[in-house]
């Protein structure tokens, strides 16, 4: 329960943080989508309502395996699971069409940061795992949040690896 506060309370953080990120950037003029041109606008527009669908689907087959008691997983793994595939759907879609870095950007760093967040939660679920935290009365706990995170993280680092290398293939 401790565990599930404390992701409740980072989400709601973050939600807030990105809310008055976004009003500061519509008061600044948006100097963000100014840096990408008309192309990578649309291809992440895209992206964003692909990933907000797949969030959509998700959280519904949750209520649906809720409602005719078939949850294989305690609450709220369903949920938080569903938005941190969701997140790392627009992630990729956004990465392949040109439109998740600013131009002046360098992937490297973001790969790195992206493989540092993906070995840490990966490492948390094994300990979690042999530890036996991520069963309890037959049903995937809330530590199992840590390898989906971990997985999701672990496919946009591929994602910018592999467009990395046909960006350099190409050149």
């Amino acid at each position: 329960m401790k565990e599930a506060m404390i992701i409740a309370v980072s989400m709601t953080a973050a939600f807030i943080f990105i809310i008055i990120a976004n009003i500061a950037g519509k008061k600044t003029g948006r100097q963000m989508d100014s840096q990408f041109d008309e192309r990578q606008i649309i291809a992440r527009n895209k992206a964003y309502m692909t990933g907000f669908f797949v969030i959509l689907l998700l959280i519904l087959a949750d209520v649906l395996l809720k409602m005719t008691a078939s949850a294989f997983y305690v609450d709220p793994l369903g949920e938080l699971s569903a938005v941190f595939i969701g997140i790392g759907v627009f992630a990729i879609l956004a990465i392949w069409n040109d439109a998740f870095l600013m131009p002046a950007q360098k992937p490297g760093l973001m790969s790195l940061l992206y493989g540092v967040i993906a070995a840490e939660r990966m490492l948390r679920f094994l300990f979690s795992l042999r530890a036996g935290e991520c069963f309890s009365e037959g049903k995937l706990t809330l530590s199992n949040i840590n390898g989906v995170i971990g997985i999701t993280f672990f496919a946009i680092l591929a994602a910018l690896l592999l467009k990395q290398r046909s960006s350099r293939s190409e050149d």
